[in-house]
């Protein structure tokens, strides 16, 4: 066995392994998903089957799935289908994953997408923006218990990514950088807020990213290569010796 046909197997697991780990959902992870209806008390949502769920006159599906790679980070909240049968109202909802555990050095670049394929008299919020981004150390999934029950996750303080542009029909994405590093396992948030008309219908999926800044990949790309060529250079001697 020559040293480059041991390299090209070698990079070959390597590339088959972090495929594998970047499409694995996590199996341990806690996800949720809250509501809020106007002004009133944020609650929980029950998912059914498909992630079917039925709040008053608000009804639809969400589906969370949360995805650890050995240095990036993914929320996927899609199919995200929502139906208003009452009155016009504003709502909110907060979806989030616990459980992860990389990146963890700052600074962590942070990318979030919104992609809605049917806004029918539906508009994001007259302030603000409509859909953030929340990081926080810890499992911060529950309640804060004090009306009106607030989700924990968006008491944090390293909220990032918020989407000044506002909801359209089509892709729309936002950037930002976690300046301090996190603690594992860490959770993601993200939160949704929208001015739902009587008879509005939202089709839409959200997706965060969390990964190094380009600066710590490239440091993390060298040590990587320093590890393989020693290694390379401990198996040539063996197989000399």
């Amino acid at each position: 066995m020559n040293v480059r046909y041991f390299a090209r197997r070698l990079f070959a697991l390597v590339a088959v392994l972090s495929a594998t780990t970047l499409l694995a959902p996590m199996a341990n992870a806690g996800t949720v998903a809250y509501l809020q209806v106007g002004n009133g008390n944020w609650t929980q949502l029950t998912l059914g089957a498909g992630g079917v769920f039925t709040a008053g006159a608000i009804s639809g599906t969400v589906s969370i799935t949360p995805v650890q790679a050995p240095t990036q980070a993914f929320l996927f909240t899609t199919n995200t289908a929502i139906t208003n049968m009452g009155n016009a109202t504003t709502i909110r909802f907060v979806f989030g994953s616990d459980g992860f555990t990389a990146p963890t050095v700052a600074p962590i670049s942070v990318s979030t997408s919104v992609s809605a394929s049917t806004l029918l008299n539906v508009t994001g919020p007259a302030n603000g923006e409509a859909v953030k981004t929340y990081v926080l150390n810890g499992s911060q999934l529950l309640q804060s218990g004090i009306s009106p029950n607030t989700p924990n996750i968006l008491t944090g303080t390293n909220q990032v990514t918020p989407m000044s542009q506002g909801i359209v029909v089509g892709n729309t994405v936002a950037n930002g950088t976690i300046g301090s590093s996190l603690i594992p396992p860490f959770t993601i948030g993200q939160y949704l807020e929208l001015e739902v008309g009587a008879g509005g219908i939202a089709n839409l999926s959200i997706s965060t990213t969390l990964a190094p800044e380009p600066t710590s990949m490239s440091l993390l790309g060298i040590g990587l290569v320093g590890m393989a060529g020693y290694g390379l250079r401990r198996w040539r001697r063996k197989a000399n010796a």
